[in-house]
């Protein structure tokens, strides 16, 4: 639908599931909003058709975006909200179980996709860990681009204590190393290098293959230094 077609037929605040990522024919773990527009349809950079919804800044592809029915969005939100409960619930068990870890949204995502709760999408996952922890039932560890989150030092009510680290470095730790594919907003292909069971995305589509090239060269550059400083770390000590 374009520009003038969407705003012919749909005012300003008409109900929609909107996509910012992946449509769910593409990806049934992207991220739905089930909002309102808030501007009318309009088209940027000469050629994508776009409006702004409410509860997100940027622009979402029409393409992306699926007018309904009152009562089909207020269907969409009551199933949405006991979804929501179900899957914090499911969540807050997983972290209970394993107290000792820091819960990320990469690792989230698994623990609910075992108990059976799938698909949920990164976006999801950082939403409940950061909902959890202002009902206090978790707790920030960290403060950096990804934050972990743990059990509360005390139970909910008491006080409450967390380290606050700074800056942004990110540690790799055992990886998995993977690559992703799909569709951006506008719906073009879109590639990703995942390091860290989901938790750092970097996009890689717009960037020039001799840029992944030097990626690919510094990476066997540190494999080789932690080669050698394993190695050294085994040799006997000279007197």
């Amino acid at each position: 639908m374009n520009v003038e077609t969407f705003n012919a037929l749909h005012e300003v605040g008409t109900p929609v599931l909107a996509y910012p990522g992946a449509r769910p024919e593409d990806d049934l773990g992207g991220e739905q909003l089930i909002t309102r527009t808030r501007t009318r349809a309009q088209r940027v950079c000469g050629h994508s058709d776009v409006v702004w919804v409410d509860g997100h800044g940027a622009w979402i592809a029409l393409s992306h975006v699926d007018p309904v029915t009152e009562a089909e969005w207020e269907k969409a939100r009551n199933d949405r909200d006991a979804a929501t409960v179900a899957r914090r619930a499911a969540l807050l068990a997983a972290v209970q179980e394993r107290p000792s870890l820091e819960w990320k949204p990469g690792l989230a995502v698994g623990a609910l996709r075992r108990a059976g709760i799938h698909p949920v999408s990164i976006g999801t996952a950082s939403k409940d860990l950061q909902d959890l922890a202002a009902e206090g039932l978790l707790v920030a560890h960290t403060e950096t681009v990804i934050r972990g989150y743990g059990l509360p030092e005390t139970a909910p009510g008491g006080e409450v204590t967390a380290t606050i680290c700074g800056g942004i470095t990110a540690n790799l730790d055992t990886g998995p190393v993977q690559t992703r594919y799909g569709r951006d907003g506008e719906g073009r292909q879109t590639a990703w290098l995942i390091v860290g069971d989901n938790e750092i995305a970097l996009k890689a589509s717009d960037s020039p293959p001799e840029l992944l090239d030097q990626l690919a060269e510094k990476a066997a550059e540190l494999a080789a230094w932690i080669r050698r400083d394993q190695q050294l770390a085994v040799l006997p000590e000279v007197s």
